[in-house]
């Protein structure tokens, strides 16, 4: 018996149900690495929170402190926080990318001589 599954721990990069709903199927390489951009920014701010959070908790717990578990608890933190950047519609990404998408077509324009009178 063969058994086939596909594990996904939010460090590869996929398309989802959000980006294709948001932004159709036709996505340009330049949307694309937009939105990739912003939701790496979201990424950074919620492992930052939950770095902050974790902080606040004390160390009062069963295990102690130990190396070990601050590396499995960066590493959850991680995981989750990218998921969230890549599954929340209304998240900081999402502002983000909505903010800067009209910036993508001004890039593509050719910029005006500064030295030319009008």
């Amino acid at each position: 018996m063969e058994v086939a599954a596909k594990i996904n721990i939010g460090l590869m990069p996929e398309v989802n149900a959000v980006d294709k709903k948001v932004t159709g199927s036709t996505q340009t390489e330049k949307e694309a690495r937009l939105r990739e951009a912003c939701q790496g920014f979201e990424a950074i701010i919620t492992r930052s929170l939950f770095a902050t959070m974790r902080q606040s908790l004390g160390n009062d717990g069963i295990l102690g402190k130990s190396f070990a578990k601050e590396m499995y608890d960066s590493m959850q933190d991680d995981i989750i926080a990218t998921r969230i950047s890549r599954n929340n519609p209304a998240g900081l990404a999402e502002v983000l990318y909505r903010q800067l998408s009209p910036t993508l077509s001004a890039t593509a324009a050719p910029t005006p001589n500064v030295n030319e009178v009008a």
